[in-house]
């Protein structure tokens, strides 16, 4: 493999998939590896192709599928220090292919030209059962709280901190705003118990505040002052 062949796999790769994906009603947003369509109830069904190189050898595809309630993501990104994404591509939930087929790893591998198109086409087929499967569980803001009320791990369908944002938000949307509060709580449990959160949890005050304006509600997490 020659110097460049990489970077030109990949665009062929993205090219292709970009023509398959379009005939299925997704749109690509530009400089990024992010596809959307419309989906039911104000939500976005989004695809995202992460590549992973290995210089002078080939690179790896691997899917992940999410859904943005919009209604949720109007309020969550006028947040001022909302983590992850731009805001115009930050959803609600998400997860990646392998996990949903209950296998530890599963990628494309693409290392010549030929390589391209199979690839393509497989990747697909993932997205238009896997993925198709996925979008249908979570059309109403129903879906979405009976997911993060239930769920044992939020971690299996969720984006970083978005279930310990996006239900109390989800919550009062739906008329629920008795149970904004408990989940706020909950929310904050929860990313406290993660290492790798600690930053987000030290935002989570900052952000029950804003949310408790915006919403119009009296939210407290304990040991407030």
């Amino acid at each position: 493999m020659k110097a460049g062949d990489i970077s030109r796999l990949k665009k062929a790769m993205l090219s292709r998939m970009t023509a398959l994906l379009k005939e299925i009603g997704f749109s690509r947003w530009a400089r990024y590896q992010h596809f959307f369509r419309p989906g039911p109830n104000d939500t976005t069904q989004g695809v995202y192709l992460c590549t992973i190189p290995h210089p002078m050898v080939d690179f790896d595809v691997v899917t992940h599928f999410s859904v943005r309630y919009n209604a949720i993501a109007e309020i969550l990104n006028k947040w001022p220090e909302a983590p992850g994404e731009p805001s115009s591509v930050r959803a609600t939930l998400g997860t990646d292919y392998p996990r949903l087929i209950g296998v530890g790893d599963y990628r494309w591998k693409i290392a010549r030209d030929e390589d391209v198109e199979p690839a393509a086409r497989a990747i697909l087929e993932a997205i238009t059962t896997v993925g198709f499967e996925f979008y249908s569980r979570f059309t109403t803001l129903a879906d979405l709280i009976c997911l993060l009320q239930t769920e044992r791990d939020w971690w299996t369908y969720c984006l970083e901190i978005g279930p310990a944002m996006a239900l109390p938000v989800a919550l009062a949307l739906a008329g629920r705003q008795s149970e904004v509060e408990a989940a706020c709580r909950r929310g904050y449990e929860v990313i406290k118990g993660q290492p790798a959160l600690r930053l987000h949890a030290e935002r989570y005050p900052t952000f029950v505040k804003y949310i408790s304006k915006v919403l119009d509600l009296p939210l407290r997490l304990g040991g407030e002052g």
